[in-house]
C-alpha cells in the first residue's frame, strides 16, 4: 500500500477506519499539521540528544 499524504508534514500509512474518519476531520488534521510544524525541530533535537 502506498502512503497517503494529507499535508506537507503528515503522512498516514494506512487508510482511516470509520472511527478515525470521524475523529480526523479536516480541522483536526490542520491542527495536527500545525503542531508538527511548530514542534518538529524541537522534537528532532530532543531525540538526537537522547541518542548521544
Amino acid at each position: 500500500m502506498t502512503d497517503s499524504v494529507i499535508s506537507h508534514t503528515l503522512t498516514f500509512s494506512q487508510p482511516f477506519s470509520h472511527a478515525e474518519q470521524q475523529l480526523l476531520t479536516a480541522e483536526a488534521i490542520l491542527f495536527l499539521d500545525a503542531l508538527v510544524t511548530r514542534f518538529a525541530s524541537q522534537r528532532d533535537a530532543l531525540l538526537t540528544a537522547r541518542q548521544q
